[in-house]
């Protein structure tokens, strides 16, 4: 059983270069994407799981029209 730490939800790294403008994006358990403004490109690899702390980004217009935008205030591998 995954334990999530508080605050945090559990995502999946995605790889969506295929797309006009897009990059990684983050997916939750329902499948919902999400379009982070910055992420460490450590983790650039598709399927990666981690937990992230996010809030929805304002002012942010999306490029990659595949997620809503968020700014990411924590991002941990799961595991760590």
């Amino acid at each position: 059983m995954i334990v999530i730490p508080e605050g945090y939800v559990l995502m999946t790294v995605k790889d969506y270069h295929e797309l006009d403008a897009c990059g990684f994006l983050l997916m939750n358990k329902d499948s919902v994407f999400f379009e982070p403004v910055q992420m460490d490109p450590m983790f650039f690899q598709n399927n990666l799981k981690v937990f992230v702390k996010y809030q929805v980004s304002k002012n942010q217009m999306s490029i990659c029209m595949h997620g809503q935008k968020i700014d990411l205030l924590d991002i941990k591998l799961l595991g760590k």
